[in-house]
């Protein structure tokens, strides 16, 4: 399969789950990790947190290709611990408090089979080789795809 017909079948697939979720798209209830990855050791580790809010490519994704470009600056962003919205300026970025511990925390680090098995996030952002990508989980799929390739289309 071509790198074309693959960002045409995600785009397809993207845009359906858009339409049959719309109502949580317009609210913008779209959670997401967003993390980097790390090798340690020869483990291979994703160190994450979790964005409560407009997960998706066109929101997330794209602050993240525009701003947060080299990894001092999203060390920065990860070692804030998780985030109600991510914004353009990390010290504008929202942490999440007083939710009974339900979410508020640091960043964590696990495997990067544990980073990707999360089922309370609908998108998976990943930091590597100074590139993003990003992981529908509700695909099916264990596939990624470059941010700005899928933001291009």
């Amino acid at each position: 399969m071509t790198i074309l017909e693959r960002k045409n079948n995600w785009y397809k697939k993207h845009r359906e789950k858009k339409e049959a979720h719309y109502d949580a798209i317009v609210n913008n209830t779209t959670s997401c990790r967003i993390g980097m990855f790390l090798k340690n050791k020869g483990r291979f580790l994703v160190k994450s947190i979790y964005c409560d809010k407009s997960g998706f490519p066109s929101g997330v994704g794209q602050i993240l290709i525009n701003n947060y470009k080299d990894e001092t600056t999203i060390r920065r962003l990860l070692d804030g611990g998780n985030i109600k919205i991510l914004t353009p300026e990390i010290d504008k970025c929202v942490t999440i408090k007083n939710t009974n511990g339900l979410w508020e925390g640091d960043a964590k680090v696990d495997s990067y089979n544990t980073y990707t098995n999360f089922v309370s996030s609908a998108y998976f952002y990943l930091f590597k080789d100074n590139e993003w990508y990003v992981k529908d989980a509700f695909s099916g799929e264990d596939k990624w795809v470059l941010v700005k390739e899928l933001l291009e289309w």
